[in-house]
């Protein structure tokens, strides 16, 4: 598979990212935003409405894998999360 360029267009990015994150999650209802105030940790607060760092101006390479990184984070929490076996099974 050959390599895209990478894009240079914020809201094409996050458009795809949140595209991503909804097909890895399962979920095509799910209403992704961007918040500039959100860190690049992976925090979960929504398991419907996940919020992910804006990208910064430049686009640099290492803040759009932090914000993937983010992505992908919620999407396999949002798809394989068990809250009862989670109960269940913590100390």
């Amino acid at each position: 598979m050959a390599d895209l360029p990478p894009t240079r267009n914020p809201e094409e990015f996050k458009n795809s990212t949140a595209a991503t994150l909804r097909t890895l999650a399962g979920r095509k209802d799910l209403d992704v935003t961007f918040s500039a105030a959100e860190p690049p940790i992976g925090k979960i607060t929504s398991e419907t409405r996940p919020r992910l760092p804006v990208p910064a101006h430049d686009m640099n390479p290492q803040s759009l894998r932090l914000i993937r990184g983010c992505a992908d984070a919620h999407a396999l929490f949002i798809a394989h999360h068990d809250k009862k076996l989670h109960a269940a099974t913590r100390p």
